[in-house]
């Protein structure tokens, strides 16, 4: 599923760089001035706002194809367990799954169950 937010930033000359060598390594200079668009991803000012267009489009997809795969509550444990949630608490989680329209409540009273779980199983 992550392959179409790859596509959808390729298709749009961005590309992720997490070093300056990384970044003049892809960059193309017929291409320039880049955006840093936060979290190691760029992308040519004249094409910027039609990337983070597509890769929207491309995060509702996965989203909604999540969603026809996944129940919320199997939505809402893996993140908690990729967030490592039973060593700190569920606002990680709540954020990382604003956009599902999960509730925080939702997430909380599905918080309260992981930690039994996580206690009983030895997991903390």
């Amino acid at each position: 599923m992550a392959d179409i937010v790859s596509q959808a930033v390729a298709k749009n000359n961005g590309f992720w760089a997490f070093s300056t060598e990384q970044f003049l390594n892809q960059y193309k200079k017929t291409l320039t001035p880049y955006v840093n668009l936060g979290g190691g991803l760029y992308a040519p000012k004249k094409e910027y706002k039609k990337l983070i267009k597509d890769v929207n489009n491309a995060s509702n997809e996965i989203v909604k194809i999540d969603k026809m795969k996944n129940s919320n509550k199997d939505i809402i444990w893996r993140e908690l367990q990729n967030h490592e949630a039973q060593y700190s608490d569920s606002s990680d989680t709540i954020e990382a799954l604003e956009h599902y329209g999960i509730s925080a409540e939702e997430i909380k009273a599905e918080y309260d169950k992981y930690i039994k779980y996580c206690s009983r199983n030895d997991l903390i």
